[in-house]
Order: C-alpha cells, then sequence, then structure tokens
C-alpha cells in the first residue's frame, strides 16, 4: 500500500475501533481485547429498561434487562477486502462498514454484580507511570467498568505493569467466564493478560 492507501486503512481501522466499542459511553462493565494482529473483542454488559412492545403498558414503563454482548472486529477479512479494493481507481473505490459479529445473550446481574465487587476489592496504584518503557506489536487490554456514579478505565499493554497483576487475573478470570456465557469456542478466545507461568 502506499501512503495514501495506508491512510485509507489508518481511518477505517479507527472506524472500525469506535463500532468495536458499541454505542455506550459509560458501560456498566466492558472488556476489550485489542492485539496488533488479530482480530480485537469487546465484552460489555449492560443492564436497565427498555421501551416494552407498542400498545403495551411495558411500552411507557419499560422492560428490564441484563445481557452480554461479545462484539468482534473481523479485521484480516476486512485487510482482504480493503485490498481487492485498491486494484480499483480511487473514485471507484466503495467505502464499506467494518464486519462486527455481535452475540448478545441474558445474564443474571446477580452474577455479574459478583464480579464486580471482587473487582472493586483489588487495589492498585491509580498510575503507572514509566517513561522509558514502551513496545510494538503485542496486545493491548482495556477494562471500564461503573458503580454508581463512580467510574474507572484502565489500559494496559501485554503484561506490564507488574503492580496492576491483580486487575489483570481479574480481568483473564472474567474474560473466561464469559466467554463461558456466551459459548465462545477455546480457538476463538482471546489471548489472557497474564502469561501462565
Amino acid at each position: 500500500m502506499d501512503a495514501e492507501q495506508q491512510r485509507e486503512w489508518s481511518a477505517f481501522r479507527k472506524r472500525a475501533h469506535v463500532a468495536l466499542r458499541g454505542p455506550r459511553e459509560r458501560p456498566d462493565m466492558r472488556l476489550s481485547v485489542l492485539p496488533a494482529f488479530n482480530d480485537p473483542c469487546v465484552v460489555e454488559y449492560e443492564s436497565g429498561r427498555r421501551p416494552g412492545p407498542a400498545g403495551t403498558r411495558e411500552a411507557r414503563t419499560g422492560v428490564y434487562f441484563s445481557e452480554l454482548s461479545w462484539r468482534t472486529w473481523r479485521g484480516e477479512a476486512d485487510c482482504q477486502r480493503f485490498e481487492a479494493m485498491l486494484q480499483q481507481p480511487r473514485m471507484l473505490r466503495k467505502t464499506f462498514d467494518p464486519t462486527i459479529e455481535v452475540q448478545t445473550v441474558p445474564v443474571d446481574r446477580d452474577d455479574v454484580l459478583k464480579l464486580l465487587r471482587r473487582l472493586s476489592a483489588i487495589s492498585i496504584c491509580a498510575l503507572h507511570v514509566d517513561l522509558d518503557w514502551m513496545g510494538a506489536d503485542g496486545c493491548s487490554y482495556e477494562l471500564e467498568a461503573s458503580g454508581g456514579m463512580c467510574h474507572t478505565h484502565l489500559r494496559w499493554w501485554c503484561d506490564s505493569p507488574a503492580a496492576w497483576r491483580p486487575v489483570m487475573k481479574w480481568f483473564d478470570s472474567t474474560m473466561d467466564w464469559l466467554a463461558d456465557r456466551l459459548d465462545v469456542p477455546q480457538g476463538e478466545r482471546p489471548p489472557k493478560s497474564v502469561a501462565p507461568r
């Protein structure tokens, strides 16, 4: 790809990551796994009320829901589609939407609250500062969780910083629990943030 095509692909990747995160700005809980070369995924827990069927009382009062959503961006497939599209002149290229696969299942709210309570019992430093430390490739992880008026958003790369290992272990076990609820096959589960020792 030339420089212009790289910019096009970069803009497309940004659109894909926005779509992958979903519409909620402050989720009850969101776990993201963003590998450099494989398909990224986001798992989100959401609960609340939705409008019920038109013409019913629930249309006004709403229907309670509690669900998990697992979203995966099929980036490798989109990259192949993009490369095929590059054979056409720029003005004839069609834009296409990122391929985001979504799987949603109901879940017991109390089970998720237990996970969040375990997370709230973990104590770590709020920020790890190491200006000499950097990396490329690998995998980034994100954790977002809300409880009442409080919100936490952590992001780390691979298995660093070591001071955050308790959160990483919680993240890995929670991703396994969520993947089990969603029947995600072992071969399609994301890499763990803490490598087994």
